[in-house]
């Protein structure tokens, strides 16, 4: 017989998500067991298992899987799966399970019927379900999406209306699936926040005991100076998204670039405003759901208008603190190999803006 919670964070994507995984993959209070599977973001997890297509998730075509190879990697995963929900369900400690993946809230991929089948299989196991997300006002949230999709090349132009992310498509299926009353979406914002905390605030809603010193705070941003230098290689078509090899490439590339301190990026206000203009109707509903504004007071950071200041600022990082990305990790890449790139770089780019 069902026994067990299962409280589900669903994102959005650049709101502590990964901060929430490491600390509650640790399993800080043993009332509330992670989901047992190797990887702490459960949105492989989803594409994998319960998405129509998961031969069309980019994790299964970076490994070059068919059709017939991705449905048999969901039926390997889920017996595992199932394997490891009977041995939980067995600890009278355990009060619930805990999952977290930004692509649960996705608003195309993970949709309706996703979040169906996903709840009718740990339903097997689970007898109340709670859906947890954040919504971040649109002004910093733009600014980081644009930093998240150049790190894997689908990011190669400032276009503001591209990275409008549908807050009613992330969050209304919750509430059609498993009931509005079982639903919570918090904006992220340091003000709404548990001690102005990501991960305090959840641990509160989910009722756990979570110390400050399990709490670990991960994926740190991009710099302004990081984000004009992966931009430009970006734009130069040297940041691919082709295959796993070299997916962990840039990994590792973003990981050295991170280490260039520096300013924080913002765009501009008007432009942003234009934006919010023009999904007037989507904030509307998703203010009247959260019951708080989405909109930034200001814009916090050094305002960028147009490209061109991104290679500008690229350049200037290549002659005054490009060794800042100098590394010793295994495998990355030192700094005067990046700069060697980004030299290259920026040749083609100024190039291709004189023709």
């Amino acid at each position: 017989m069902p026994q067990l919670g299962c409280h589900i964070h669903v994102g959005m994507p650049k709101t502590g998500t990964s901060s929430i995984q490491s600390t509650f993959a640790k399993n800080p209070d043993p009332r509330f067991r992670y989901a047992p599977f190797p990887n702490a973001n459960h949105s492989t997890l989803c594409a994998v298992c319960f998405e129509k297509r998961p031969e069309a998730n980019r994790v299964n075509q970076l490994l070059g899987l068919s059709r017939a190879d991705a449905i048999e990697r969901r039926r390997s995963m889920l017996r595992r799966l199932s394997n490891q929900m009977d041995k939980v369900v067995q600890d009278p400690n355990i009060q619930a399970v805990l999952l977290s993946g930004e692509r649960l809230s996705n608003a195309v991929k993970a949709n309706v019927e996703t979040h169906q089948k996903m709840r009718d299989f740990f339903g097997r196991w689970c007898d109340d379900f709670k859906i947890y997300g954040y919504a971040r006002p649109l002004g910093t949230l733009l600014a980081s999406d644009f930093q998240q999709r150049i790190q894997t090349g689908h990011a190669v132009k400032i276009d503001l209306d591209f990275y409008y992310p549908n807050y009613r498509q992330k969050f209304e299926k919750f509430d059609q699936v498993y009931g509005r009353e079982n639903v919570s979406i918090r904006r992220f914002h340091r003000g709404d926040l548990v001690g102005g905390d990501v991960v305090q605030d959840f641990a509160t809603q989910i009722g756990a005991d979570v110390p400050e010193h399990a709490i670990l705070r991960e994926n740190q941003s991009l710099s302004l100076e990081g984000t004009a230098v992966l931009f430009t290689m970006a734009r130069a078509g040297r940041i691919q998204d082709t295959d796993q090899a070299t997916a962990e490439k840039n990994a590792k590339l973003v990981l050295a670039l991170k280490r260039i301190s520096g300013q924080k990026l913002a765009f501009c206000p008007d432009a942003i405003a234009r934006v919010a203009e023009k999904n007037a109707d989507d904030l509307k509903w998703t203010e009247a759901r959260i019951g708080a504004s989405l909109s930034d007071a200001k814009s916090k950071g050094t305002v960028i208008r147009q490209e061109s200041e991104l290679f500008e600022i690229a350049a200037d990082v290549l002659n005054t603190k490009i060794q800042e990305a100098d590394s010793s990790d295994e495998g990355a890449p030192r700094a005067e190999q990046i700069a060697g790139w980004l030299r290259e770089d920026l040749e083609k780019v100024t190039a291709a803006q004189v023709h």
